[in-house]
């Protein structure tokens, strides 16, 4: 069945329901706090957002751009207000040892796929390049999407996006602020674009799965 259609400030329901993202509760009346599309469960619920820009949280794994650099640490473009930083801590392992030119590791321009570590009280993001996982990108391309889309890139369980590598043959690496890398042949990596573009603009709509896949058999 497809999920409804919200807008903010909207009534959704009655009761003592446990919340998750893009709700609000007043007295004990839950509205929603975004535009999205509704999530009710029979004690759950929420507005999954299909606009909106990206704010980080901890965990989150992101691709970002090093714009800028010093002795210690990486300033990474993620596509919040401010950079999120590296420092060599978050990069080098004990076994590797710390690199005293930190330049001859990553350059300013290089893309990476990092972890949000932490972020302060001051909303200064921390990144961690020592989760399993992360790491710098090499080649390929980055795309961006409507960060609001990433769940429904990256599908149940990882079932789209698993789905997508699997028969493109395409390294793809999805962000939570929207930005999406693949790596493979050209004329794959065309058809992995035009696949995510589809799945930004059809993400609401039933059978989307289904959709994809023909689209993906048809331009094999």
């Amino acid at each position: 069945m497809a999920r409804k259609m919200v807008f903010p400030g909207e009534f959704i329901v009655e009761g003592d329901l446990k919340m998750g993202d893009g709700v609000f509760r007043e007295n004990k009346r839950v509205y929603s706090s975004v535009m999205g599309l509704l999530d009710l469960k029979e004690n759950f619920v929420k507005v999954i957002p299909i606009t909106g820009r990206y704010f980080p949280k901890a965990n989150d794994f992101v691709v970002g751009e090093i714009e800028d650099m010093d002795f210690g640490s990486w300033y990474t473009n993620i596509g919040t207000a401010y950079s999120a930083t590296i420092t060599a801590k978050d990069y080098f392992s004990e076994r590797d040892g710390f690199q005293e030119d930190i330049s001859k590791v990553m350059r300013i321009g290089d893309a990476v796929y990092a972890m949000i570590r932490e972020i302060s009280p001051r909303k200064r993001v921390f990144l961690s390049m020592r989760e399993r996982g992360s790491r710098k990108l090499r080649g390929g391309r980055i795309i961006e999407v409507t960060p609001a889309k990433v769940p429904r890139i990256i599908g149940r369980q990882g079932s789209m996006i698993s789905m997508i590598k699997h028969e493109t043959g395409c390294q793809v690496l999805v962000g939570q602020n929207g930005r999406v890398w693949i790596e493979g042949p050209q004329e794959k990596m065309d058809l992995v674009a035009g696949i995510i573009e589809r799945i930004e603009k059809d993400a609401h709509t039933q059978g989307l799965t289904e959709n994809i896949k023909n689209m993906i058999m048809k331009e094999r």
